[in-house]
């Protein structure tokens, strides 16, 4: 079985969806009869370094791809690369192939993954222009593919109830790998303080996170806040540096770290925070969970189905002082996961197990062709 991965969104400081990719290939490449190439816009990263090291034939467009007009041209390259590598299976993990390939390539099954619909059915948190390109075009990407890969049911039942043509095709829901072993070398400490990490943006709560934060030491509290991530909201950005003017030595913004200092943040923490409206799966609360850390976290519909009751949840749909009263109150009172519940956790995401399923899936559908 040969597979051509886009694998642009690990190039370059990757966060959720770079990760998913980085974690699924190296889960790929344990099986000696799956040949993989990938392709990308640069080589940057640590993670995408690492996996050329390990053997995986990248073929590099060149140039960075940050805007719309260039993704068409990338798609052109990757056009080019399918009709040179000929593969059985041509996998988009990021929603949307804007040009249609299997016009051109009928013998190839094309797959994509979604990972949420939030420009559509959030888009508040979207600019316009993104909004328009992600309507339109993930229509038509999903018109196009032969199947679909759902990181959740929450976005597996959103995405049949918006759209009828996805029923007459095959897909699989496989949650997203996160590995135990990567904090196996770490021992856990508790250096008393709050972490954030996730992109700073508007959606994932940052405002409503250091509102909470500053009610809690006003209220006496003694732990400090590490935020960590890239900065996708300059206002979010003004906010963050009048927070920690306003109350020195409290409140601490690290930028983007990678993956070796973002588990020791994790694993010397006191308690992870992740107060987003919105996500399409939430990657941090689960790796602190594995590393015993408790997690506070909004009460959205992803987070239950993903953590359970294993989250310290607060309510984040109502009244904005309510919520961050409610935040406020659990940054004083909540529960560390058990045992039972870790080990059960640390085997819902491990990567044999979810890398077994996505075999599975492929030879299925290249059985079907």
């Amino acid at each position: 079985m040969k597979i051509v991965i886009d694998i642009r969104k690990l190039s370059n400081k990757p966060s959720g969806i770079g990760m998913y990719i980085y974690n699924f290939i190296k889960g790929l490449m344990n099986y000696s009869d799956m040949e993989i190439v990938g392709i990308t816009d640069v080589l940057v990263s640590n993670e995408i370094l690492e996996l050329k090291a390990l053997g995986l034939k990248i073929i590099e467009y060149g140039k960075e791809v940050n805007n719309n007009f260039e993704v068409f041209k990338y798609f052109k390259f990757s056009e080019n690369v399918i009709e040179k590598e000929n593969p059985n299976i041509f996998w988009e993990p990021n929603f949307i192939i804007p040009i249609n390939l299997k016009r051109k390539f009928k013998n190839v099954k094309f797959i994509i993954t979604i990972f949420d619909l939030i420009p559509i059915l959030n888009p508040e948190f979207c600019s316009m222009q993104y909004r328009l390109y992600f309507r339109y075009f993930l229509y038509k990407t999903i018109k196009q593919v032969d199947n679909i890969i759902y990181i959740s049911d929450t976005v597996k039942k959103q995405c049949e109830g918006r759209y009828k043509v996805i029923e007459n095709k095959k897909s699989l829901l496989n949650y997203v790998i996160i590995d135990k072993e990567e904090f196996n070398a770490i021992n856990p400490k508790d250096y008393n303080y709050f972490l954030f990490i996730g992109n700073i943006e508007e959606r994932k709560g940052i405002r409503i996170l250091l509102d909470a934060y500053e009610k809690y030491i006003e209220s006496s509290g003694n732990k400090t806040l590490k935020i960590v991530g890239s900065i996708r909201d300059k206002s979010i950005e003004s906010l963050i540096d009048d927070k920690i003017n306003k109350h020195n030595g409290k409140i601490e913004y690290l930028g983007y770290v990678d993956a070796n200092t973002k588990n020791t943040l994790i694993q010397n923490s006191s308690a992870l925070i992740f107060p987003s409206y919105v996500e399409g799966f939430g990657i941090p609360p689960v790796e602190a969970l594995m590393c015993g850390k408790p997690v506070i976290v909004s009460n959205i519909e992803i987070f239950r189905e993903i953590l359970g009751d294993n989250g310290n949840y607060f309510d984040i749909t109502g009244n904005y002082k309510h919520s961050v009263n409610m935040l406020c109150d659990k940054m004083f009172d909540y529960k560390i996961i058990d045992n039972e519940s870790r080990e059960k956790l640390i085997q819902k995401y491990s990567s044999k197990y979810l890398s077994e399923n996505l075999i599975r899936f492929l030879e299925t559908i290249i059985k079907d062709n």
